[in-house]
């Protein structure tokens, strides 16, 4: 009884408190910082703008150096929130693309079949968001909003992109992957360990054998996708390539502390991403962060 209780106010209390306090409490003054050597990307639905403030705070205060950042903003996002959000990062380092800038983008270059995917779908307007800022030329880490940064990546994040392997994806726990794509793609080595997630990426760049290799799974994800498609693409080119150096000590993806009542990060803990079991305690964790 004392158990179930407690996991029940461990479970409640985070979405209560922590989470009506940090969405009605007003953002501190912006706090600019030299330019990092890496852009940042995040796609934002129109229910996650409470998620995606708390991210851009935790990047601005754990960041010595801040990386232009790139807020794409999903189909049927409330106008009224684009204000807010230009007031939550310093404006010379911001560019809000809505979901229809960036089909447009690759329409004007031909890429039919992502444009098919990307307005079915909103991991394929994550994938086609990636793409846009890869195209810069510039490496980018790709966050989804249920992220926090905990401690500062710039020497972790320098030190990956002066490796050899160009994708740096976090990992994952189980196969949480498009298992229809896997068949019909034949990406068969998906089916074993490491497993990867797309919640949290670094990709210094794409070379055109991965872009053909993207390329040639569109047309099975135009016919039939989930919303684990796109992950299961970046996990296939991380497979090809090598283990990922986002290791589970530093970023961190985990479910076993869902009811934990305390705050307890550990100083290794770089960034946390919060999936649907803990997506609780990503509320506890912005308010003590």
């Amino acid at each position: 009884m004392f158990k179930r209780l407690h996991n029940s106010f461990a479970f409640r209390f985070p979405v209560l408190f922590y989470k009506n306090w940090l969405t009605f409490k007003s953002s501190s003054g912006l706090n600019d910082k030299p330019l990092a050597s890496f852009n940042y990307a995040v796609l934002c639905g129109k229910k996650h703008f409470s998620f995606l403030k708390q991210e851009l705070l935790s990047v601005q205060k754990r960041f010595r150096k801040l990386p232009f950042m790139y807020v794409y903003l999903d189909f049927g996002f409330p106008e009224k929130l684009i204000s807010d959000i230009q007031l939550l990062y310093p404006k010379s380092k911001l560019k809000i693309i809505f979901a229809a800038d960036c089909i447009k983008f690759h329409q004007e270059r031909g890429n039919k079949q992502l444009v098919e995917f990307a307005s079915k779908n909103p991991m394929g307007l994550k994938l086609a968001a990636i793409l846009q800022t890869v195209d810069l030329k510039v490496p980018v880490v790709y966050a989804d909003t249920d992220v926090l940064w905990l401690n500062d990546p710039i020497d972790d994040i320098e030190g990956l992109l002066n490796s050899s392997y160009n994708i740096h994806m976090q990992y994952d726990y189980q196969p949480g992957y498009d298992f229809n794509l896997i068949e019909k793609a034949q990406l068969l080595s998906l089916y074993h360990e490491p497993y990867y997630c797309a919640g949290l990426m670094l990709i210094n760049r794409l070379n055109k054998e991965q872009l053909d290799t993207v390329n040639n799974m569109l047309p099975i994800l135009v016919e039939k996708s989930g919303h684990l498609s796109e992950q299961t693409i970046f996990a296939y080119l991380q497979k090809n390539i090598g283990a990922s150096g986002l290791t589970p000590d530093k970023y961190i993806l985990k479910y076993d502390d869902q009811f934990e009542i305390r705050f307890r990060a550990k100083k290794e803990w770089i960034a946390r991403h919060y999936i649907g079991p803990v997506r609780h305690l990503f509320w506890r964790d912005a308010f003590y962060n």
